[in-house]
């Protein structure tokens, strides 16, 4: 990676090493980091991610903006309004198991 590199995992916890990682950004390897979710939640005070100013910890909240929340009501709302129409949802999920 390039040394202005900046991680962002807004997906999993667990899936990057988070002591590599802190020992990547505090060694200049990278530029830093933003990380929504942690390999455990909730952290204590004292979790050592919290105690670099290269790292951006967010309490696990990456998909609950104003705006997020209005698009998946739309889509929920625009998708149920297929079915009934007797259309195919985007979406569809088969019970065939």
């Amino acid at each position: 990676m390039k040394k202005n590199a900046i991680i962002i995992n807004t997906s999993r916890g667990g899936i990057i090493d988070e002591s590599a990682l802190f020992k990547a950004v505090e060694s200049e390897q990278i530029a830093g980091a933003y990380l929504d979710v942690l390999e455990n939640e909730p952290v204590e005070k004292d979790y050592f991610l919290l105690n670099s100013s290269k790292i951006t910890v967010t309490p696990h909240i990456a998909g609950l903006t104003e705006e997020s929340q209005e698009r998946i009501t739309n889509i929920i709302s625009d998708e149920i309004m297929k079915v009934l129409e007797g259309k195919e949802s985007l979406f569809l999920v088969s019970s065939d198991f």
